[in-house]
């Protein structure tokens, strides 16, 4: 019977190493391969591994560098590039963004882009909630891109025809109801309701 136990054991073993092979030669793994095995192992051979991981400051900033190269994407646009906050305050918000900062953010060109490329584009909930001051708002906001879009074939030809038009976000925030506007903003108007 021990000998069952024992090919059991061994067949076990086996397993857990060719399942930490697989998934480090598939990219789903981050330890190098004495780890793995080690981790397969036990937890008491496991854990010298890991300080011996930490403790060298070389490995440290290598791995720094690699970490923000590999986050860039997200954190393309900085906060206060994409949109302006025109007017905010418990009740409310009011975001804005001319054609320069719809092209920033987007990519989109408004002098060749359809109503529909931008309703598209900001119907992007990662967009929003990539910024912390439209993130609490993001799904209200890209609900009124879907639903408004036809709002913004005004707001395009607006920002093609008009140096101080602005595309305009109104956030209505209050205990009672959180939704969202698109319309259009141009030189002058006041941003309060």
């Amino acid at each position: 019977m021990s000998t069952t136990a024992s090919r059991l054991a061994l067949k076990r073993s086996l397993a857990a190493v060719g399942l930490a092979s697989t998934l480090l030669l598939t990219g789903c793994g981050s330890a190098p391969a004495e780890e793995s095995f080690a981790s397969s192992q036990g937890a008491e051979q496991a854990v010298p591994a890991a300080p011996a991981e930490t403790a060298p400051g070389a490995a440290e900033s290598t791995e720094a560098p690699a970490a923000p190269a590999e986050t860039a994407p997200e954190t393309a646009k900085p906060a206060d590039e994409w949109f302006d906050v025109a007017y905010e305050d418990s009740y409310k918000s009011v975001f804005l963004l001319s054609a320069a900062q719809i092209k920033d953010a987007t990519g989109l060109d408004v002098a060749t882009a359809s109503a529909s490329d931008l309703s598209t584009a900001f119907a992007d909930a990662e967009l929003w909630a990539g910024d912390s001051r439209s993130a609490d708002y993001a799904d209200v906001i890209v609900t009124a891109f879907k639903n408004e879009s036809d709002r913004l074939n005004g707001t395009v030809n607006a920002l093609r025809n008009d140096d101080g038009a602005r595309l305009k976000v109104f956030v209505k925030h209050d205990s009672h109801k959180t939704i969202a506007h698109v319309q259009t903003s141009h030189e002058g108007d006041q941003h309060h309701g």
